[in-house]
């Protein structure tokens, strides 16, 4: 938790010494979802385990557990089809395939989200993720 903290505090700087501006803040949670805010008159506060997001258009509640990273950026974040490990927007053999080549070249040319099943470790219990999705579709 205070590891998460310190990632959050590090970025929130960066962010504010930048010389480029950040129109939205992404909060992405392990299972692919996204909370987005407008970072326009962003206030964050932490309650608990969680965070509490204000702007002048909304409001929201992000909770810390299973929150996988932040994404600051000038347009919102689209969250990836889980097992689109390409970003083509489908859940096929190329995806395997993709992850087949990253693990075995190191190459992570064309993986836009090769950690499937979201335990923070690329391997071969990603590629049985995939293969999974496509079997029970």
């Amino acid at each position: 938790m205070k590891k998460f903290l310190l990632i959050l505090l590090l970025s929130i700087v960066a962010m504010g010494a930048s010389a480029e501006a950040f129109t939205y803040m992404n909060f992405v949670r392990s299972d692919g979802s996204v909370a987005q805010f407008a970072a326009t008159g962003m206030k964050m506060t932490f309650s608990g385990k969680n965070i509490m997001v204000t702007n002048g258009s909304s409001t929201g509640t992000v909770p810390m557990a299973g929150l996988k990273h932040l994404v600051f950026g000038n347009q919102p974040v689209d969250p990836t089809v889980k097992g689109d490990v390409n970003g083509d927007g489908t859940v096929d053999i190329t995806d395997v395939n993709a992850l087949v080549n990253l693990l075995l070249t190191g190459n992570s040319a064309g993986c836009k989200n090769p950690d499937v099943n979201g335990d923070g470790n690329i391997d071969v219990s990603d590629i049985n993720a995939v293969i999974g999705i496509i079997t029970s579709a």
